[in-house]
C-alpha cells in the first residue's frame, strides 16, 4: 500500500507536469531498520521502508544521509551510549551491507554549519569528513540559513553545496542520522538550486510514519513519538492549514513541519510553474506527505499499549545517560499516554488491551 502511494505520487509529480526533473522523497525515522515503529505497531515489518525502495529501482534511486554538524562539534551522546560519530559510521557499514543491489553508497550532507566556516571547518568536522572520504564518500557542505524557516528561497542558493547526479536519477531518497538534521531544509535547497541552476523540475513529497495524520492527536501512539523526541521538544498538533471537515477528523502533524510549510510554499511559488501538480495539491503540510500506517491498524488497544510501553522506555533512556530535558518532558507524556490509553479502553468497552 505505502509503496504505491510513493509511486503513483512519483508519477504526478515527475512525469505529470514536470519534463525533467527529480522527486527529492524525505523519509522520517530509520530507513534500514525502523524499530521504533514495530516497537509502537505491533506487526509492522521494521525492514519495510528498505523494502519499498527496491521497489523504487526503475527510477535509479539515490540516497542523501543528513548529518549535524552541532550535534558532532559537540560529540551528541545518544541514549545507547554511543557517540554521533560512532553511530554514523555504524550507520555507514549497516548500508554497506543492506541496501538493495544496484543503490549506491550514500551522498552524506553535513548541515547547519556556521558561515564562518566556508573557508574552512572546525578541526573536529574536518577530521570526520576526512574519515568519510577516506571511504570513498562524498560530504556535502550545507550552512546555517539565518531566520529559517521563514527565510527567503534565495537563501538556500548563497553558500551550500549543490548536489549533482546523472539525468537518469528521478528520485532522491532523504534521510537522516537522528532528529534535527536539516532533512527538508536539504530537500528544498536542492528543489531551488536544481530549478534555478539547471532548469530541472524538481520538486518534493514526504514518507514519515509519524505522527500518524489520520490519528487524534493525543492518541498514545502519537505521544510515543513525542517521546522518542522529547530532547529536541518536538510536539504532535493539528495540522494549522487543515481545517476541520464533517466527518473527517481533522490532519494531525507536528510543530516542526508546521513551522516549514509556508517556506515551501513560498520556494514553490517562486519556482514552480502554473499548473504544477505541487503548487496546486500542496496546501497543508499533511498534503505533502504519504502515509498509509494509520489505514493499517487492526487492533488499536494493542498499538495503544505499545506505545505506553514505548513513552516508559524512552524515560528509562534519557534517565541513563543523564538528559534532564528529554526526563522532565517525557514524564509528561507520560501521564498524557496513559490518561489517553484509559479513554480508549472505556472507548472499546474493555479494561485490557486485546491480542
Amino acid at each position: 500500500l505505502q509503496a504505491d502511494l510513493i509511486t503513483q505520487r512519483a508519477d504526478l509529480l515527475i512525469d505529470g507536469g514536470a519534463a525533467e526533473g527529480r522527486l527529492y522523497l524525505e523519509v522520517g525515522g530509520k530507513l534500514l531498520y525502523d524499530d521504533h515503529a514495530s516497537r509502537v505497531l505491533p506487526g509492522f515489518d521494521p525492514r519495510c521502508k528498505i523494502r519499498i525502495l527496491g521497489r523504487l529501482m526503475g527510477l535509479s534511486p539515490r540516497i542523501v544521509l543528513c548529518i549535524s554538524s552541532v550535534d558532532l562539534e559537540k560529540d551528541r551522546v545518544w541514549a545507547q551510549g554511543e557517540t554521533y560519530q560512532q553511530s554514523l559510521l555504524k550507520l555507514l557499514d549497516e548500508y554497506k551491507q543492506h541496501l538493495p543491489k544496484g543503490i549506491p553508497d550514500p551522498d552524506v550532507v553535513l548541515n547547519l554549519l556556521p558561515k564562518d566556516q566556508k573557508a574552512a571547518l572546525s578541526p573536529k568536522i574536518q577530521a570526520v569528513v576526512d574519515v568519510l572520504q577516506q571511504r570513498g564518500l562524498k560530504v556535502w557542505k550545507r550552512f546555517v540559513i539565518e531566520g529559517y524557516p521563514n527565510a527567503p528561497p534565495s537563501a538556500f542558493g548563497e553558500l551550500d553545496d549543490h548536489l549533482t547526479w546523472s539525468d537518469q536519477v528521478r528520485v532522491v531518497i532523504v534521510t537522516a542520522l537522528g532528529s534535527n538534521c536539516g532533512k527538508m531544509s536539504t530537500c528544498l535547497g536542492q528543489i531551488y538550486l536544481d530549478r534555478t541552476r539547471l532548469s530541472l523540475h524538481s520538486c518534493y513529497a514526504k514518507y514519515e510514519l509519524f505522527p500518524i495524520y489520520n490519528l487524534p492527536v493525543d492518541h498514545p501512539i502519537q505521544l510515543a513519538y513525542e517521546a522518542a523526541t522529547a530532547d529536541i521538544g518536538d510536539f504532535v498538533e493539528y495540522d494549522r492549514f487543515e481545517e476541520e471537515r464533517p466527518g473527517q477528523p481533522r490532519p494531525v502533524n507536528y510543530n516542526r513541519d508546521n513551522d516549514a510549510f509556508p517556506l515551501l510554499k513560498r520556494l514553490l511559488e517562486v519556482v514552480s510553474l502554473e499548473g504544477e501538480f505541487s503548487r496546486d495539491m500542496y496546501t497543508s503540510p499533511t498534503k505533502m506527505g504519504m502515509n498509509a500506517a494509520g489505514f493499517c491498524i487492526t487492533d488499536d488497544l494493542v498499538c495503544a499499549a505499545a506505545a505506553v510501553e514505548e513513552c516508559k522506555s524512552r524515560l528509562r533512556r534519557y534517565a541513563a545517560v543523564g538528559d534532564e530535558v528529554g526526563v522532565s518532558r517525557t514524564r509528561d507524556v507520560i501521564q498524557r499516554a496513559e490518561q489517553s490509553f484509559e479513554r480508549l479502553k472505556k472507548k472499546h468497552g474493555t479494561h485490557e488491551a486485546s491480542g
